[in-house]
């Protein structure tokens, strides 16, 4: 994103690496770290991804929320791709 001109937010869970977070902030991404907590609660960073993505375009912020946790053509590509490697 960071190449094309776009800002990148990225919630995360803070259980992460920090060599993960680190090639993430690199690559130019803006973090939002948050507890590593069950699905169910409304703070998982899926979650919290939503809502920030939701509060960035009531600001008029032009935002892309890729939601892959829903997206059927994410778990496409990793049976796909990783899956076989």
């Amino acid at each position: 994103a960071a190449a094309r001109g776009y800002e990148t937010v990225i919630c995360i869970a803070n259980t992460q690496s920090e060599e993960k977070k680190n090639a993430l902030r690199w690559a130019g991404a803006h973090l939002v770290e948050v507890p590593a907590v069950p699905f169910r609660d409304r703070n998982n960073y899926v979650h919290v991804a939503e809502r920030v993505a939701l509060e960035l375009q009531k600001h008029g912020v032009r935002t892309l929320y890729a939601n892959q946790w829903d997206n059927l053509a994410n778990q496409q590509a990793h049976m796909d791709g990783t899956g076989p490697e």
